[in-house]
């Protein structure tokens, strides 16, 4: 008798398979210009990967914003706005709920704020585009989990490869196609036309050169890079006051968290010397519950941990501080020369559009 494991092994490979099937006759579709893509006339960043769930997107997003605006550039961030009711195109207000614009969108617009990078939400990609052109919001657009939504162009195309564990890699390199698996798609097919691979670590231990994946993971000599993230400081969420990580050390808190990967943050708070008495996981962009926060209150006697995307969503449970205990975190290259490398790309892109743009114009 074939056991329960085995017959759903059997009915989701044809389904892959035909998920397959599809995805590569759309990509040839888009690669041979019979889908048309709508063309903005701001240049586009797009920050993507082939897996379902998190590889780093987000931090990474933020941090190439953050980076941009130094380098004198006007950066707005284009988001689905995954698990908000609202269609979009809409301007992301801090006063927006993440059950309208999606937890996401609303993280990036409160760590955000301080530099008045704007986030703007759409389903449609290509109408978000043309709000941003329309509304003058910024030069440069960077398009947050966009890989796979070809309708809108771009000029540099960036996938995250998640190499913090064995299974990490895993899902990648050895995975299958949805439903099966977690690939949106053939990575090495992805690869073949992305314009640079970034490496994501997340340790409490920075990603060195000589902790590159053996080249032969890359389909084709692209520019590859090292970024890790890493726990940089604790957040009061009632107050915003900030902590050192040692403030954790041999204090009794519950993990609380609904994102794609929870074992990572799980691993990042029990190196920080603090006793996780319970780990609280839902799926990614779960809307929590009263019921919920009070459960984890419990049972982490008074404290509960989170990240900062989970915040924005639990923030409004919180009464007294001390209660939600936030880990921001670090997130940087692994070298100097690894940085100014990434920036000279993004940078020689950019100057391209330009150039493309005035000549048409």
């Amino acid at each position: 008798m074939v056991g329960n494991s085995a017959l759903s092994e059997a009915l989701l490979w044809p389904l892959a398979r035909t998920f397959g099937l599809i995805t590569a006759i759309r990509n040839h579709c888009f690669d041979h210009r019979i889908f048309s893509t709508y063309e903005a006339a701001l240049p586009v960043i797009c920050i993507g990967n082939v897996v379902v769930g998190g590889s780093g997107k987000s931090p990474f997003t933020s941090y190439l914003c953050q980076e941009l605006f130094t380098h004198g550039s006007r950066p707005v961030i284009l988001s689905r706005g995954y698990g908000g009711t609202i269609p979009g195109p809409h301007l992301v207000s801090l006063k927006d709920s993440p059950g309208l614009v999606g937890d996401e969108a609303l993280m990036h617009a409160q760590a955000l704020s301080a530099f008045e990078i704007p986030v703007v939400i759409a389903r449609r990609r290509s109408a978000g585009a043309r709000f941003i052109e329309e509304h003058r919001l910024g030069d440069v657009i960077v398009l947050d989990d966009g890989f796979q939504h070809r309708r809108l162009h771009r000029e540099l195309d960036v996938v995250l490869l998640d190499v913090s564990s064995e299974q990490a890699i895993d899902r990648w390199l050895h995975g299958d196609l949805l439903p099966r698996g977690f690939l949106r798609e053939s990575y090495t097919g992805a690869l073949r036309r992305a314009d640079a691979v970034v490496f994501v670590h997340r340790s409490d231990h920075s990603a060195s050169a000589s902790s590159r994946p053996p080249s032969f993971l890359l389909p084709r000599a692209l520019p590859a890079f090292q970024f890790s993230l890493s726990p940089s400081h604790l957040v009061d969420g009632l107050t915003g006051e900030r902590f050192d990580l040692s403030f954790l050390e041999g204090k009794r808190a519950a993990a609380l968290t609904a994102i794609a990967t929870p074992e990572h943050f799980f691993a990042m708070v029990e190196r920080l010397g603090g006793e996780i008495t319970a780990k609280l996981a839902y799926r990614d962009h779960h809307a929590f519950r009263h019921e919920e926060w009070e459960r984890a209150l419990t049972a982490g006697e008074g404290c509960v941990l989170s990240t900062e995307k989970d915040a924005v969503k639990l923030r409004q449970f919180t009464s007294k501080p001390g209660q939600l205990c936030i880990l921001a975190l670090k997130a940087r290259f692994a070298e100097d020369a690894q940085a100014r490398e990434f920036f000279n790309l993004v940078q020689s892109r950019l100057k391209i559009h330009t150039t493309q743009h005035e000549a048409e114009c």
